[in-house]
């Protein structure tokens, strides 16, 4: 799947759960930008949805800090 991010998204509101493989209910934008496949400039992005995971690390990369979440349903790489 591609998602379009558009620029100035690190100033949407937004939280990224994890690092590597994200929450489906983090900011697709953010996430992107915490992988550090994608600048505050904006672009497009193309995920992996994959399935349940135990646990999802919090960490701060490339200017955005993630945060940790027990076992989840669903998540997504980028």
């Amino acid at each position: 799947m591609t998602i379009t991010c558009p620029a100035g998204c690190k100033e949407i509101e937004g939280k990224v759960y994890g690092d590597k493989i994200y929450t489906d209910d983090s900011s697709i934008c953010l996430a992107a930008m915490h992988y550090g496949t994608l600048s505050d400039l904006g672009g497009d992005v193309e995920i992996k949805i994959v399935g349940a995971q135990n646990v999802f690390r919090g960490i701060e990369k490339n200017g955005i800090q993630s945060l940790s979440r027990g076992q989840y349903i669903r998540g997504f790489e980028v």
